[in-house]
């Protein structure tokens, strides 16, 4: 009983970290679509 709950707590700690890497990933292209697209104004095509 003891290394399941070990490991599904391992297992949420992973999920959450995988879940904050997701969102800052998703922020960090949004922010860098943004600033290309701003920098360039209408050159930058987006793909």
């Amino acid at each position: 009983m003891k290394n399941n709950g070990g490991y599904s707590r391992c297992i949420s700690r992973v999920i959450f970290l995988i879940l904050a890497m997701l969102c800052f990933g998703i922020a960090g292209l949004v922010y860098w679509d943004i600033a290309m697209s701003d920098s360039v104004s209408g050159n930058y095509s987006r793909i």
